[in-house]
């Protein structure tokens, strides 16, 4: 019976310090948790695609739709042929409708957001015909 007294005993002193471990201030989970959601503070949003539906690359309109794929994004804003500033809105939608197409090239500049403030930008540029 000693050796199981001594074996329950080493069990009970492990689990205690594996508890405090677990719980330390400086390198426990929960500063461990902190630490990841600082970092996700930090990363900007990453634009994987910008498209008109179908793909299309050309319009008869002065409007056109954009699709904004977009990972860790929480807002988007388009604007034909100069940078997006404060004043445009953005949209919590990732499909965007851009207007003010003149005749030929438009460059249709893309932003996307996160809850953090970060701006990564994109274009794309599509032809009124």
């Amino acid at each position: 019976m000693k050796v199981y007294k001594e074996s329950a005993d080493q069990a009970k002193l492990i689990a205690s310090q594996v508890y405090e471990q677990i719980n330390d201030n400086e390198y426990g989970l929960q500063n461990l948790s902190n630490k990841i959601n600082n970092l996700k503070f930090e990363i900007s949003p990453r634009i994987t695609k910008t498209s008109a539906p179908n793909n299309a690359t050309a319009t008869l309109g002065n409007s056109i739709n954009i699709i904004i794929d977009a990972e860790d994004a929480t807002l988007y804003r388009v604007k034909a042929n100069d940078l997006p500033t404060d004043i445009d809105e953005w949209s919590e939608e990732n499909i965007v409708s851009v207007e003010g197409l003149i005749s030929g090239a438009n460059t249709i500049h893309v932003q996307a957001t996160n809850d953090s403030g970060k701006i990564t930008n994109s274009r794309i540029t599509i032809f009124k015909i």
